[in-house]
């Protein structure tokens, strides 16, 4: 079958781009041989099908970039991005209700490979993905560190037998260590991988749909390769560089370590700022329980817990003046159901009246198209109103601290 190619080089990196008449493909080689082989590229639509077929190549662009990037509050103060793309416009060879363009970006560093799908303005207004068809076919077998479900803790399990893991993903072997990761997902599914022919991997979409409205593009993938796990983590800053530089003004945030007072009372919160004030502890946090029907998980999870209402055993306004006093910041603890439960503004603006300093979500979603756009559409808020952010639960990094420095963490 004839086929066209398109190469992108970098350093021993050289990627290909495959297109046939009814799939397209990319493959990897790296230096003389061959890291991933011919892989499947696509998404299909919950109505329209496959999307990646009967296609032509309108137009191939080319760019790179060789300049430091600031990452701001990070390991390190700036990174070196060196890396060459390649944008394909794919067109349809006849244009049909079940077809539309797009592209294909892909980019090579001197640390891995990225790609992702963009879409143009066109005569429909958006499409709804139900799957991804991402492939990853290397070539040898692979140990890979695989975490079926958020808190499932990690198995490690040959490449070679069935499973699912969620991203980012660990591979190693005796040569090479391997992570295929996202960046730049803010309003996107988060995808798996699962088994995909011998030594293959493949995204899926376990979680749901996700729904683009043109123009708009899914986050990228990318595959950093290393010769020892010590530099595989610290080629991690290829997922910052593949995430938009903030355009908001930095200057009023302030990172440092936080003490979570337990005792949910006000003399229990002046002594732990003044632990903070003694031991260099920027800020003190009030954790789950401080506001509405108080303390414990059933409480939380009730829509009627008021994230306004402060428990009376806590005198708000006094504890942050305090703080202020003493140089301490407070940040406050709000969970998924009081943050979709009530106005986010006027908390906020209540927050800010009390001179609070951050906030921490809790049992926020981070797997789902929706769930992962109103973490973030929060974290833009919080900014507007100078409130750092830590991210409890399911939201796994993209990359997304360069683009929005005000979220400082995130964990289980």
């Amino acid at each position: 079958m004839q086929s066209l190619h398109y190469r992108l080089k970098q350093t021993s990196l050289n990627l290909t781009f495959i297109l046939y008449k009814n799939s397209i493909a990319y493959k990897v080689n790296d230096g003389d041989s061959v890291l991933i082989s011919e892989s499947s590229l696509g998404f299909n639509d919950i109505e329209k099908g496959y999307l990646a077929s009967d296609l032509k190549i309108d137009t191939v662009e080319r760019t790179s970039s060789d300049q430091d990037i600031i990452l701001h509050f990070n390991e390190i103060d700036k990174w070196h991005e060196n890396y060459n793309e390649l944008t394909v416009k794919l067109v349809p060879v006849e244009y049909s209700e079940n077809q539309i363009s797009f592209n294909i970006v892909f980019r090579a560093y001197n640390e891995g490979i990225a790609f992702r799908y963009s879409f143009p303005e066109q005569l429909i207004n958006s499409i709804i993905i139900s799957d991804e068809a991402s492939e990853f076919q290397f070539t040898e077998n692979y140990q890979v560190m695989s975490e079926s479900a958020p808190e499932s803790g990690y198995m490690c399990i040959p490449l070679t037998e069935t499973f699912t893991t969620l991203l980012p993903a660990t591979l190693f072997n005796d040569n090479k260590f391997i992570c295929i990761g996202e960046a730049d997902n803010e309003n996107y599914t988060r995808p798996l991988l699962s088994k995909s022919g011998s030594l293959g991997l493949k995204t899926y979409l376990r979680n749901g749909i996700s729904q683009l409205s043109f123009p708009d593009h899914t986050p990228w993938r990318y595959v950093i390769v290393a010769k020892s796990a010590a530099e595989m983590i610290n080629s991690k800053y290829l997922m910052y560089s593949l995430c938009p530089e903030t355009t908001m003004d930095i200057s009023w945030i302030k990172p440092g370590k936080v003490f979570r007072s337990m005792s949910l009372t006000t003399s229990g919160a002046y002594d732990a700022i003044d632990f903070c004030s003694s031991n260099n502890i920027e800020y003190m946090m009030f954790d789950a329980g401080w506001y509405g029907l108080g303390y414990g998980f059933s409480r939380e999870q009730n829509p009627a817990s008021d994230p306004m209402d402060v428990i009376d055993e806590i005198d708000m306004p006094g504890v942050t003046l305090y703080a202020e006093n003493k140089g301490v910041g407070v940040i406050l603890y709000v969970n998924h159901v009081a943050l979709s439960n009530y106005d986010n503004i006027k908390m906020f603006e209540l927050y800010k009246s009390w001179g609070i300093k951050g906030l921490k979500y809790g049992f926020v979603s981070g797997e789902n198209q929706a769930g992962i756009k109103q973490v973030y559409e929060r974290v833009k808020l919080a900014a507007e109103y100078g409130f750092i952010v830590n991210i409890h639960d399911r939201l796994r990094p993209s990359g997304l601290v360069r683009t929005y420095p005000n979220l400082m963490t995130r964990g289980y």
